[in-house]
């Protein structure tokens, strides 16, 4: 059953674990998000940048991490510092993603760092990983993405204050229960949904069925 969905951000109940906001369209959803994300780091007195995340079940489309993370960008980042390498502006105070693994630089896939500084002649940045100062260059760059909003798989083992989930009927094709656990379960002080209940139900209703086919229960039972 899926939990009450409230119409607008002034009825979020900071006692409650997990808040819900109802959005009809993808389009609405990331309205609800953007607002969320600006608001409720006020009322909980937390950092909207280091203590909220985004997690999203799909890359593409309105509510996707994509769309999500330009029109975060804009939002809560202000600085006017800033370079452009292939679709995406890079700014100072951006949260970044490493998508693959750098042991060069000693970043792994699924760090997240915040940009500290700029340098568009060079086309290099500096940015900060668990307070290692890493400067990457453009070819280096291909490797990471924002991270203002990231999907639910780039989640799983890492844990944030507070979570702000938009689950969508446009997202069906990734609603599973097992992805909505992950997602609920990364937030330590605040989980918050946002969308259609429709999509929840679908994802808490539907079992992933994918099976493993594996030699262990034949190795087991001839030893």
């Amino acid at each position: 059953m899926a939990p009450p969905y409230k119409k607008t951000v002034a009825e979020f109940d900071p006692t409650l674990d997990l808040n819900a906001f109802f959005a009809a369209t993808p389009e609405d959803a990331v309205t609800m998000t953007m607002e969320l994300c600006h608001k409720i780091p006020q009322i909980l007195k937390i950092d909207p940048l280091s203590d909220v995340q985004v997690l999203v079940p799909m890359h593409k489309g309105a509510a996707g991490t994509i769309n999500l993370n330009e029109q975060l960008q804009k939002t809560l980042n202000h600085h006017r510092i800033s370079m452009t390498f292939g679709s995406t502006r890079y700014t100072v105070g951006d949260k970044l993603l490493q998508t693959r693994n750098n042991y060069d630089k000693g970043l792994f896939n699924g760090d997240i760092g915040r940009i500290e500084s700029i340098d568009a002649l060079s086309g290099t940045l500096i940015a900060v990983f668990a307070g290692e100062h890493i400067t990457l260059g453009r070819q280096e760059l291909m490797d990471t993405t924002l991270a203002y909003a990231i999907s639910i798989h780039k989640s799983q083992g890492s844990e944030y204050p507070c979570v702000v989930i938009p689950l969508m009927r446009a997202h069906y094709a990734m609603l599973t229960r097992n992805l909505l656990y992950t997602a609920i379960t990364r937030g330590k002080r605040q989980v918050i949904l946002v969308g259609d209940p429709t999509a929840y139900q679908m994802a808490a209703s539907r079992v992933q069925t994918n099976t493993r086919t594996t030699g262990l229960k034949s190795y087991l039972s001839n030893t």
